[in-house]
């Protein structure tokens, strides 16, 4: 945290702790994209802002300035052979087997059919088991259902900070759920294959490096809340399969060898993974999607699929959360945004007209809202018609679910930056998102 005030500070932001939690008197900002941040965590399904360009927009007005890599690390990648030809010493694959909540590990049947499949599939691999001690009993399950030919390493519990950052830049791959090692993976752009199920949103804490491949489960909870006990049995872990990780694998490591080569078929493995893991995700209830910088970090499918309204809404309702809290720094490139969503989704037109309806509904509330209390400031003269309004508020965030979000930020910025400030986002926010709608 400390790091992060002298980060923000030292870029012209100022002061980033302005207020104090009554709970355990710790110094917290709460207004703007930090009042984002705190109201995500109640509105997990509407947010698709990654969670290093909220930080970045709390402490400098702008999305992250995603770098290809990190200078101030001060180690090197080992070299390898140039595209196309084998790596010196093989394949290095490093699997992550930890996390800090039961509801997003995997289970370790399944990491040794996916070791499996790798090695069957490909010469020459080495793989590498890390987690803290907690793991290293799910490492030693793993290692019992794997052949003694598969060279495998287990460093579960053995490493340090220090000693982990140091040899995870020389992997060609990680296999991971959402864990402090992916993260660390990302900062030497090592490609990965992240696994989110549970209360891992990866729109909020998906790898941010570009074309980073994700497998989600599709199931109606997720992704859910942390502290919420799970009612349907883990059922989002069982929705992702070793074989549609290993398909996701293979395409991730496709800067590799002569090992892809084409099968006795004729149809080459990257090719037929592809098309496996696609035909998967038509049938199955899991999704894989990939990073993606335009701009901000986002994260389209591999799947073109159709948009239903509430999906539609959040994906609009990102670009336009981004001019905001902004300050308007970040204009909206409609063109881009065009681009984008037209190749990776399918418009369900009848949705997209309903969506306007509703939108241009909601934008007159507030902005008949606003016209009421502009003669106001934010010295309110009649302070308990101003409650009825935000109750009212309320009311719209129940009915329409995927603007509860920004209703409980309008809540919250009141009482942090006042009445204008309120009014003046929430009114830039349907705004934008109608110019967006009526240009689809």
């Amino acid at each position: 945290a400390s790091l992060m005030a002298s980060f923000f500070n030292g870029r012209g932001k100022g002061p980033l702790l302005l207020d104090k939690s009554p709970k355990n008197n710790q110094s917290i900002l709460r207004s703007g994209a930090s009042n984002y941040l705190f109201n995500i965590v109640k509105s997990r399904n509407s947010n698709r802002i990654n969670i290093v360009d909220i930080f970045s927009l709390i402490g400098t007005d702008s999305p992250a300035d995603i770098k290809s890599s990190y200078d101030v690390i001060g180690l090197k990648k080992r070299k390898k052979i140039r595209r196309g030809a084998k790596f010196k010493d093989g394949i290095r694959i490093c699997v992550s087997i930890g996390a800090t909540s039961i509801k997003r590990i995997w289970p370790t049947s399944n990491y040794a059919a996916l070791i499996n499949l790798i090695e069957g599939s490909l010469k020459n691999c080495e793989f590498t088991i890390v987690g803290t001690r907690e793991e290293a009993e799910a490492a030693s399950e793993i290692k019992k259902n794997l052949p003694e030919s598969v060279n495998v390493i287990d460093l579960t519990g053995k490493t340090t900070l220090p000693e982990l950052v140091y040899f995870i830049k020389d992997f060609d791959l990680i296999i991971a759920p959402d864990t402090g090692t992916l993260h660390i993976a990302q900062i030497f752009d090592v490609p990965s294959v992240s696994i989110f199920t549970g209360n891992a949103n990866f729109y909020e804490t998906g790898p941010h490096v570009e074309k980073s491949a994700v497998i989600y489960s599709r199931i109606a909870c997720y992704p859910c809340f942390e502290h919420e006990p799970c009612r349907v049995n883990y059922a989002c872990r069982n929705d992702i399969n070793p074989a549609d990780v290993f398909n996701l694998a293979l395409m991730q490591l496709k800067a590799g060898t002569s090992d892809y080569k084409d099968n006795s078929d004729g149809i080459s493995r990257l090719k037929k993974a592809e098309a496996d893991i696609k035909s998967g995700i038509k049938k199955g209830n899991f999704s894989a999607a990939y990073c993606r910088h335009a701009g901000s970090i986002h994260f389209y499918p591999l799947v073109r699929n159709e948009m239903g309204k509430e999906e539609l809404a959040s994906e609009v309702l990102k670009f336009s959360w981004i001019a905001v809290l902004s300050g308007g720094n970040t204009a909206l490139d409609i063109d881009k945004i065009l681009r984008y969503t037209g190749k990776y989704y399918k418009i369900n037109r009848t949705a997209l007209k309903s969506l306007i309806s509703e939108a241009s509904y909601i934008r007159t509330v507030f902005r008949n809202g606003a016209m009421s209390f502009a003669g106001d400031g934010d010295n309110l003269t009649d302070p308990a018609y101003f409650e009825k309004f935000k109750e009212s508020v309320k009311f719209l965030g129940a009915n329409y679910g995927y603007l509860k979000l920004a209703c409980d930020y309008f809540a919250d910025e009141i009482n942090s930056s006042g009445v204008s400030r309120a009014f003046n986002d929430i009114n830039m926010l349907m705004d934008n998102a109608l110019k967006i709608l009526n240009a689809i």
